[in-house]
């Protein structure tokens, strides 16, 4: 018969407590928040140590490749973090930025090309607006889109574009699809656009 001596009693008490220890770890794992690791891109968001892997794979704000953005200049090769990319839009192609002021209509021409990048006018570095033209067999489709991280608060706009003609008009309020001028108006190379910055309800 064995005998239980007070050597294995401490023994069995101290992996007792180291358990009990590896489980309090385990449990602020699930519990203790930290700050993201690309805070300093511009996350604010706070995850569990645990959720930590995952949350990066997915984080807008991420410094590998695939949460980097692509400048949309042609020709232009750079690739960085959206605030990188607005700090490089306004030094390398300032000369090709229209400049745009929330709530107000702007013209921006599409006779020498079929992209126009716009840059909001803000003390917070403002956003870049990408809006396309594809010509296509039934008319001129347009199509606007925000480089922003997809974070509560950022890339919250709206648009109305209008397409003038001499007497013509054609407008589109908050197209879900791209807007499209039919052919027969023309080459649809003028365009007034009205950008709006929508409040984030929290």
């Amino acid at each position: 018969m064995d005998r239980v001596g007070p050597c294995n009693n401490w023994q069995s008490l101290d992996s007792y407590l180291d358990n009990i220890r590896l489980r309090l770890c385990r449990l602020e794992d699930h519990v203790l928040e930290v700050p993201c690791a690309n805070t300093e891109f511009g996350c604010p968001a706070n995850v569990t140590c645990f959720a930590m892997q995952r949350h990066l794979q997915q984080c807008e704000y991420s410094s590998t490749l695939e949460g980097r953005c692509v400048c949309p200049f042609s020709g232009c090769s750079f690739i960085g973090t959206y605030r990188k990319l607005y700090d490089h839009a306004s030094r390398g192609h300032s000369d090709d930025l229209q400049m745009i002021e929330c709530g107000e209509t702007v013209s921006i021409s599409f006779a020498n090309h079929q992209r126009v990048v716009l840059k909001e006018q803000s003390s917070g570095g403002g956003e870049l607006i990408v809006v396309d033209r594809l010509i296509k067999k039934p008319g001129a489709h347009f199509n606007v889109r925000c480089i922003s991280p997809n974070v509560p608060g950022m890339g919250n706009f709206s648009w109305k574009l209008t397409v003038r003609l001499e007497c013509t008009f054609a407008s589109s309020q908050l197209p879900h699809e791209p807007f499209v001028v039919p052919s027969f108006m023309g080459p649809a190379t003028e365009l007034l656009i009205l950008i709006n910055r929508v409040e984030s309800v929290v």
